[in-house]
């Protein structure tokens, strides 16, 4: 599936891009803790976004509480924006976070951009329904975010280690 989406953001950001710079991999993610609510969702509406907030508050009880405490998101980190879907794409330049227009997943504008020097790293962990991404950077700030069990993050991880040198 990432292919597709690599190819999705190509066509649809030329213009965004900088000369000569190439989409590497690309994931779709959500805020931390809006997984289980869009996988509800999408299966029944009112009833399966009633049941998405029921799955999220149970999985932050399940969350033990070191990793539920708030990441530092100073520095690099508070300038993640607040978006419900995004497309997490990496060049070979840069971090990029796309909007989502529609409901085909088709990138809109950057919302941020983070050079490949100043991403410190990345890192996924299986949940119940979800991974979380953790991103961290060079300056010791870090954010989380989610993406769908059926979209590891491990491509865009691996992509991510390959550009940086790790």
């Amino acid at each position: 599936m990432s292919r597709k989406l690599v190819k999705r953001v190509e066509r649809h950001v030329s213009d965004q891009l900088e000369t000569g710079e190439r989409v590497l991999e690309v994931a779709k993610v959500l805020p931390h803790g809006g997984g289980a609510t869009e996988t509800a969702a999408n299966v029944g509406g009112a009833i399966g976004s009633g049941l998405g907030r029921w799955l999220a508050k149970k999985q932050a009880e399940e969350t033990p509480e070191a990793e539920a405490t708030e990441l530092d998101q100073s520095g690099d980190a508070s300038r993640w924006p607040p978006l419900q879907r995004a497309l997490l794409t990496l060049t070979d330049r840069r971090l990029v976070l796309f909007d989502v227009k529609g409901i085909n997943d088709k990138p809109g504008t950057i919302r941020a951009e983070f050079d490949l020097g100043r991403v410190d790293g990345m890192s996924a962990e299986a949940r119940r329904n979800v991974y979380e991404l953790r991103v961290s950077f060079a300056d010791g700030s870090a954010i989380t975010i989610e993406t769908a069990r059926l979209a590891p993050p491990g491509p865009l991880i691996e992509a991510f280690e390959r550009a940086a040198g790790t």
